[in-house]
C-alpha cells in the first residue's frame, strides 16, 4: 500500500498527538522528536518517488509506531508505580490512626505528665483548659501500673517499677527547665534512696481515653501553693534498686497545702468511677 504525501504528514502528526495525550496526564511527557520527525524534507515530503522513497517513509512510520508503544509502556509503568505509592501512603496513614486509637482506647485509667515548665506557677489547670494542654506520650501511669484505686478515699497504689518510672520522668522533664542541676540527677543518698517527687509536676488524668481533670504531683516539702487536685505520695523516697514486688501509695487531695474555698472538685467524676470499676473487673 502506497501512502501519499499528505497521508504521511497526517500520520506523523497523529503519532505526536497520541503520545502527548497518553503521557501528559501523569507528568511524564517530554518534548522530544519522535522518529517520525526524522523524516527529512528529502524523505517525507517528496511529492513523487519510487520504491526507495516509499521504503523510507514506511521505515519512519514503523519507528514512530515502535516509539509510541515504548512511551505507552513507560506511562503504564509510571501509573503503576504511582498507584503503589498511593496504596502504601494510605496503608501507613491507616496504621498510624489505628495505633493512635489503640493508645487512647487501651487504657481505661491513665495519668499523663504535661509538656510545660515544672516547679513554677501555672495558668489554671481546670476543665475549660484541658483541650489546650500538651500531654507527654506515652502516659506515665497506665492500666498495668495500678494495684488498687479507692474512689471513696481518693487513694491509689502503684507498682514499684511504675513509681520509679514516674520519678525519673519528672526528673527528666525538670532538667529541661533547670539545666543547673547538672548530670548528677537524681541525687542518690548514701542509703541508695532518692526523692520520689522532686518538684511539683502538672498532670492530666484520663478515664476511658478522655481527659477528665488536670492537677499536679506534689511533695510535702514544697513551698508553692496550688488550688486544684494534688497527688501526694506517702513515701517521700524510692530506692535505685526498687524491689520487684514493692508498692507505693498515693492520695489525691484538693489544693496544696490545703483546700482553696470555692474551687470545684472534679475528682468524683462518673467517668473515673466507671473506668476504675472496669479496670479492676478485668484484673480479677
Amino acid at each position: 500500500m502506497r501512502m501519499s504525501y499528505p497521508s504521511s504528514l497526517v500520520f506523523a502528526q497523529a503519532c505526536r498527538l497520541s503520545v502527548a495525550r497518553v503521557c501528559w496526564p501523569v507528568g511524564v511527557f517530554r518534548r522530544h522528536s519522535l522518529p517520525c520527525a526524522a523524516m527529512t524534507a528529502n524523505e517525507s515530503i517528496e511529492p513523487t518517488g519510487g520504491r526507495r522513497s516509499l521504503s523510507r517513509r514506511a521505515g519512519a512510520e514503523r519507528k514512530c509506531l515502535i516509539s509510541l508503544c515504548a512511551d505507552r509502556e513507560q506511562v503504564t509503568k509510571s501509573v503503576h508505580l504511582y498507584c503503589v505509592k498511593l496504596i502504601l501512603a494510605a496503608l501507613f496513614l491507616a496504621l498510624a490512626c489505628a495505633a493512635h486509637g489503640a493508645e487512647a482506647g487501651t487504657n481505661l485509667l491513665a495519668i499523663y505528665l504535661l509538656d510545660r515548665p515544672l516547679a513554677q506557677p501555672w495558668p489554671k489547670l481546670d476543665q475549660a483548659h484541658l483541650k489546650d494542654l500538651k500531654p507527654v506520650s506515652p502516659p506515665v501511669l497506665a492500666d498495668p501500673d495500678f494495684v488498687s484505686f479507692d474512689l471513696k478515699k481518693q487513694a491509689f497504689v502503684i507498682t514499684g517499677a511504675a513509681a520509679k518510672r514516674l520519678s525519673l520522668t519528672i526528673y527528666s522533664l525538670a532538667r529541661k527547665d533547670a539545666p543547673g542541676w547538672g548530670d548528677q540527677v537524681p541525687y542518690v543518698h548514701a542509703t541508695g534512696d532518692f526523692e520520689l517527687i522532686p518538684v511539683p509536676a502538672p498532670f492530666v488524668l484520663h478515664a476511658g481515653g478522655e481527659p477528665v481533670y488536670a492537677g499536679a504531683f506534689y511533695c510535702s516539702a514544697s513551698s508553692t501553693g496550688f488550688p486544684g487536685p494534688v497527688i501526694l505520695s506517702w513515701e517521700p523516697f524510692i530506692k535505685t534498686n526498687v524491689a520487684p514486688n514493692a508498692k507505693f501509695s498515693f492520695f489525691i487531695q484538693m489544693g496544696y497545702p490545703g483546700e482553696f474555698p470555692g474551687t470545684p472538685d472534679p475528682r468524683r467524676d462518673s467517668r473515673i468511677a466507671a473506668a476504675v470499676q472496669k479496670l479492676f473487673a478485668r484484673k480479677r
